[in-house]
């Protein structure tokens, strides 16, 4: 019998939840989890919205960063 994970996507992670991004990215890329750290962290304009992430059975499993870019098409009327 297979049974269905409990999936939650969110923003705004707390700081345990951020240091626990910090070690997934760590994992991932090869620049290291300073890389991220010092982009978060040190930035004055970062804003937590922006850090999305997925839990599974309560463990996070994934994120991404969105960042808004606003943009307009078409011309101006």
């Amino acid at each position: 019998m297979t049974t269905t994970p409990n999936i939650i996507v969110m923003n705004h992670p707390t700081r345990e939840q951020l240091e626990k991004i910090y070690d997934i990215l760590d994992e991932c890329f090869s620049v290291g989890r300073a890389f991220f750290q010092e982009r978060l962290d040190l930035d004055t304009t970062y804003d937590p919205d922006t850090t999305w992430f997925a839990m599974v059975d309560g463990k996070i499993a994934s994120n991404v960063q969105i960042f808004p870019f606003h943009i307009r098409v078409g011309q101006r009327s």
